[in-house]
């Protein structure tokens, strides 16, 4: 009976651990709120400059964001079935740190489509301390270089960024060029679970406890007397 109650105590415990690992692994980033730190359009750029650049005052742990609509003159490369840019893209933070990206729009090559150039992901080539790039953003990674969804990363020092587009192969300056400061926060879909979880291996914990309280049987001995008589 011990050593059922001492497996089964096991079993619980194991079974909490492993609900509660899956459960808290399980999670979605929700946007609280966004606010427009800084935004420029095509009319307010130079159109013979090299490169564009703006600049905001971000808060350590505020998500930075930046929006780069394409310009009319964006025309860029083709490849088999579809047009591409590749446009370089450097974030500097407040105390010096410089980040580098690629970030890739596409379309596609059909005459009768009518959808136009639009934002597809973005290579991360070099970052400094003063970015954080989140795991839940990340598309993928090939041969060191890291694929993300979204242009944005959490900050790391409060201070002035400064983002710049360097023209590269782009015929004007992007039609909207914004930096956004959004403040997020973590969901767990699944904490009902979490809370199963941690009631198992309470549960298994004082059974365990229970189980180890249980008095065993003691043996017996008993004492034979020999009385040897003697003549």
């Amino acid at each position: 009976m011990r050593k059922d109650f001492l497996t089964l105590s096991l079993v619980l415990l194991l079974i909490g651990i492993l609900t509660i690992s899956v459960a808290a692994n399980i999670k979605s980033e929700v946007i609280v709120s966004r606010d427009e730190v800084k935004k420029k359009t095509g009319s307010e750029l130079d159109k013979t400059a090299s490169s564009w650049s703006i600049s905001g005052n971000f808060s350590k742990g505020r998500k930075l964001r930046v929006v780069i609509q394409p310009g009319d003159l964006w025309f860029g490369d083709y490849a088999p079935g579809y047009g591409y840019i590749e446009l370089p893209v450097s974030i500097y933070d407040p105390q010096g740190g410089q980040t580098n990206v690629t970030v890739v729009f596409t379309m596609p090559v059909d005459p009768y489509s009518n959808i136009y150039l639009q934002f597809d992901h973005v290579e991360l080539e070099h970052k400094s301390s003063g970015l954080t790039f989140e795991e839940i953003d990340k598309i993928d990674t090939v041969n060191g270089t890291e694929y993300y969804r979204d242009l944005a990363a959490i900050v790391e020092f409060d201070g002035i960024y400064n983002v710049t587009i360097f023209r590269a192969g782009v015929g004007d300056p992007p039609s909207i060029f914004k930096l956004e400061s959004l403040v997020v926060e973590w969901r767990y879909p699944y904490l009902f679970a979490i809370v199963a979880g941690g009631c198992l291996i309470f549960a298994a914990l004082l059974l365990l406890i229970w189980t180890w309280k249980i008095k065993q049987p003691k043996s017996k001995s008993r004492k034979v007397r020999t009385s040897i008589k003697r003549k």
